[in-house]
């Protein structure tokens, strides 16, 4: 029986089905006035969709790169901050001058009535500073970096052992010297002696008071350009931004995180502190 085309008013005209050899092929209806199944891509489509990913990732990926980098200046910057805040908040509530003192690897807060480092405050070796990929200069000890300078860790350990036996004497003495009876732990431990390491010092009033090195002026920090130079500078590696720091006489800091004009260089060990100031002093764009 012959298959006719039907055509109603409103209804697509429908065509038969197609023809293989004078035999109707088995499914359904196609109507005339739609496409037929989708073929897929072709080979060209695909080839433009994978350029403008790849375009797309390379364009992205130091964006992003520099994102993370500039997220650990500002943990620094932060880390740094609460460190400062809690030197100058023991100075004011216990009227106790209390010192900031810097290391390779971070702060820490000391004690100046205790010759004591207070670690409940702030320990250097849980620093963001003790990864090699960062470091600092210190302006106002006339560009001194961090890596002149020991780990905490290392500095207590060549210093406690040597101030066992003054310690001993402030606490009462041994066994043998008071008759018999056990030693009297009556006053702090020994003292920890910070002689030849930079640090600021709070006093009562909150002020701070540069003990070693100078202030660098804060016009230097205020200029609408690059900083040619600020009390604290923190750099790291492959990164063009830094983080600059400026401590004010009355107990303020301020903080700049913005772009210098070059990838700045750490300096090495046994550079001399003169040429790492050279190497990593930011020069304004």
């Amino acid at each position: 029986m012959p298959i006719l085309r039907e055509s109603f008013r409103g209804r697509r005209s429908w065509s038969p089905r197609p023809r293989l050899d004078g035999d109707l092929i088995a499914g359904p209806w196609i109507p005339s006035g739609f496409p037929g199944p989708r073929r897929g891509f072709t080979l060209i489509e695909l080839m433009v969709v994978i350029a403008i990913i790849v375009l797309a990732a390379g364009l992205m990926t130091p964006t992003i790169t520099d994102f993370f980098k500039n997220r650990q200046l500002e943990r620094i910057r932060g880390e740094f901050g609460a460190s400062f805040n809690s030197a100058r908040l023991k100075a004011v509530n216990e009227g106790v001058p209390t010192s900031l003192v810097f290391f390779k690897d971070g702060f820490g807060i000391y004690d100046e009535r205790k010759k004591q480092f207070c670690e409940e405050l702030a320990r250097p070796e849980s620093s963001l500073l003790a990864s090699e990929q960062m470091w600092y200069v210190l302006g106002f000890e006339h560009g001194r970096a961090n890596i002149h300078l020991p780990t905490y860790s290392r500095w207590k350990d060549s210093h406690s052992p040597q101030d066992t036996g003054r310690g001993s004497s402030r606490t009462g003495g041994t066994a043998g010297a008071s008759g018999g009876g056990g030693s009297r732990d009556t006053g702090p431990g020994p003292a920890q002696s910070i002689t030849g390491l930079p640090k600021i010092t709070f006093n009562r009033d909150g002020s701070i008071n540069f003990a070693t090195g100078s202030d660098v002026s804060s016009a230097i920090f205020n200029k609408e350009e690059v900083p040619s130079n600020a009390d604290i500078i923190i750099y790291q590696a492959s990164n063009t931004t830094a983080c600059f720091i400026d401590l004010r006489g009355p107990g303020q800091m301020r903080c700049r995180v913005v772009p210098i004009s070059q990838i700045p260089t750490k300096p090495a060990e046994g550079e001399t502190e003169e040429t790492g100031r050279s190497r990593s002093s930011p020069s304004a764009e």
